[in-house]
């Protein structure tokens, strides 16, 4: 049976909506008070005249990783923080106890990818010495975050893993066009540099925003 126009136009999406935008917002407040508190500990201003573009980029996501795993971590102590999510409403406490888990491994995952991306940003500030130790503290942090990713992919329900199966292969293909593209460019004397911290921070951006973009389609944001 085709659904009418009314069907179609219920106000039910319309709140949706609205509390998307909401939680945007509240999102946003949250990161400028952040943003604030942080540039209160560190110089920002002086911080960034010293840092490379793909340097600033990375702290950049660094931030981010950092307050949506504080996010993440402060809606697995809260079920009514966890219910603001439209597909969450009225989750009953043993649904929210059994994601408790997810959603505090999924934390860590953020927090191990923001110290690794950290790291790398400031690895200009340091001296070789520090340079061995932030070498051996990404390491650390891939292989901790693969291990809770393989933790996670088996907790996942189908949705998620075709959630996941889809961005991971859209990701890879933009990817890959990318890097051949900007590397035959650095390689053929195009004066377009190839360094490894700029690649590391455009595969970061492309697969998160791929994944968002995947989520949000399916409607799980």
């Amino acid at each position: 049976m085709i659904a009418s126009e009314k069907e179609l136009f219920e106000d039910t999406p319309q709140r949706d909506v609205r509390k998307v935008i909401l939680q945007m917002l509240g999102g946003a407040v949250f990161g400028f008070l952040f943003m604030i508190g942080l540039d209160y500990l560190i110089d920002m201003d002086v911080l960034f005249d010293r840092l490379s573009g793909p340097e600033i980029l990375a702290f950049t996501f660094a931030v981010i990783f950092t307050l949506i795993g504080l996010i993440v971590i402060a809606m697995s102590f809260s079920r009514r923080l966890f219910m603001t999510n439209h597909r969450n409403e009225g989750a009953s406490e043993a649904e929210f106890t059994g994601v408790k888990p997810m959603l505090r491994w999924s934390s860590i995952c953020l927090f191990l990818y923001a110290a690794a991306l950290l790291g790398l940003a400031l690895t200009g500030q340091f001296d070789a010495g520090q340079k061995i130790l932030v070498f051996w503290g990404v390491v650390l942090a891939m292989v901790g975050q693969s291990a809770i990713s393989m933790y996670l992919w088996r907790s996942y329900d189908e949705l998620y893993r075709g959630v996941t199966r889809e961005s991971c292969a859209t990701a890879f293909v933009i990817t890959e066009i990318l890097l051949f593209v900007w590397g035959a460019a650095a390689l053929c004397g195009l004066q377009i540099a190839f360094e490894p911290l700029a690649v590391i921070v455009a595969v970061m951006g492309i697969y998160w925003t791929v994944s968002i973009w995947f989520v949000a389609k399916r409607g799980l944001v």
